[in-house]
């Protein structure tokens, strides 16, 4: 009996082990940028905080492609994220195409004229994002145009 105890216990400890050191491994070839959207897009997070995590333009295609059918997530900060023009495109159409985003932060970016003027197009099309950070990009008086 008492070994039937023991037992017991001791597979669920390894199992415990296993799926800890999974999430571990998956964590680590993924990168933080995507293990962070994947967790906001599933777990029906309000907030997405990739700040200075470098994030891939197939980390911001994931989540372009997450937010069409993500409506619990209403914040994400992308601060000092290096950022390239074509994430910047793929997040303007992102922007453009969901209504439940209040507040997004791009600053620190390097983002540029090119860049806003994707976002600026987006927002001409979404009226329900209340707040855009663009501090720190290099925008310049051409991209205020």
């Amino acid at each position: 009996m008492l070994s039937t105890v023991i037992n017991f216990f001791w597979d669920f400890f390894k199992r415990i082990l296993q799926y800890f050191f999974r999430i571990e491994a998956i964590h680590h070839i993924i990168g933080e940028a995507e293990h962070r959207i994947i967790s906001a897009l599933t777990n029906d997070e309000g907030d997405l905080d990739l700040n200075r995590t470098g994030v891939s333009d197939s980390s911001v295609d994931k989540l372009a492609a997450g937010l069409k059918t993500n409506r619990s997530l209403q914040k994400i900060s992308m601060n000092d994220c290096n950022l390239t023009p074509k994430g910047v495109a793929i997040m303007g159409k992102a922007i453009k195409g969901n209504r439940f985003l209040k507040e997004i932060k791009f600053n620190y970016n390097n983002i540029g004229a090119s860049g806003v003027g994707k976002i600026a197009k987006a927002l001409r099309v979404n009226c329900c994002l209340l707040s855009i950070e663009l501090s720190s990009n290099k925008i310049g008086d051409n991209g205020l145009k």
